[in-house]
């Protein structure tokens, strides 16, 4: 979410998803989220209801607190995915450009070895520079996964995360689990909400934001088609250590 236009068009989805007539919604188990919110009584704080006639927000906490760190994570997670994207393709480009002109240099070499001792002997070490070229290559690529996404001044050392992710898909899972820390701190595990309801509102946040699309009961992410449910990305979330 880059801007207040798309700020509100994730809440008014948000809050659509929260009326009676949307609570059948299955893809994020709508029925068993609201229920357990409002025996709580945490319903109010989470479906983010509208201004009153005086033009306050009713209980708007987690817009007003937990939604400006969200915004940050989905606008840094958006633009890192186009960052890897675009580094993985170049990456991919000059390593096999890299390995093509190692293995001509072996090859020649193999060929020149008995007429031409000293040429062979200096072809072997050009490939033998270009296999390191191409290691250092992908050692820059698996630093390029450590420089954080922002987090809004919350920190996630207390989750169980990969150092480096080295994939696009180990990037959505990161990405679920510090939104799920977020909810956390504002819908606590004493306050009697399950980790469960958690990964409830991080699928639906998903679909609200524009990151997933809703289909027939499944729901996948738009950038890659993978599939997300409450089931796995509860599975994340603890293996993330997040209570």
């Amino acid at each position: 979410m880059s801007n207040e236009s798309d700020l509100s068009v994730c809440v008014e989805r948000w809050r659509t998803y929260f009326r009676d007539d949307h609570l059948k919604e299955q893809f994020w188990e709508g029925p068993k989220a609201y229920n357990e919110l409002k025996r709580h009584g945490l319903l109010a704080r989470v479906r983010l209801r509208e201004a009153d006639d005086t033009g306050q927000d009713l209980e708007h906490f987690i817009a007003e607190h937990a939604l400006p760190q969200i915004c940050q994570e989905v606008s840094a997670y958006r633009e890192r995915m186009l960052q890897i994207r675009n580094t993985i393709e170049s990456t991919k480009n000059l390593d096999e450009w890299l390995e093509q002109q190692a293995r001509a240099c072996r090859t020649k070499a193999a060929r020149l070895r008995q007429r031409y001792p000293e040429t062979a002997s200096t072809l072997e070490k050009l490939s033998g520079q270009l296999d390191g070229e191409r290691r250092f290559l992908k050692y820059q690529q698996k630093q390029s996964w450590m420089f954080p996404m922002a987090a809004g001044g919350v920190h996630f050392r207390v989750l169980r995360m990969r150092p480096v992710p080295l994939q696009e898909r180990e990037l959505d899972s990161r990405f679920q689990l510090r939104l799920a820390f977020v909810l956390r701190v504002y819908l606590r595990k004493d306050y009697g909400i399950s980790l469960t309801t958690i990964a409830r509102l991080v699928v639906l946040f998903l679909v609200c934001a524009g990151l997933a699309q809703p289909n027939v009961g499944e729901v996948r992410l738009l950038h890659n088609g993978h599939p997300v449910s409450v089931r796995n990305v509860l599975q994340k979330l603890r293996r993330g250590g997040l209570k």
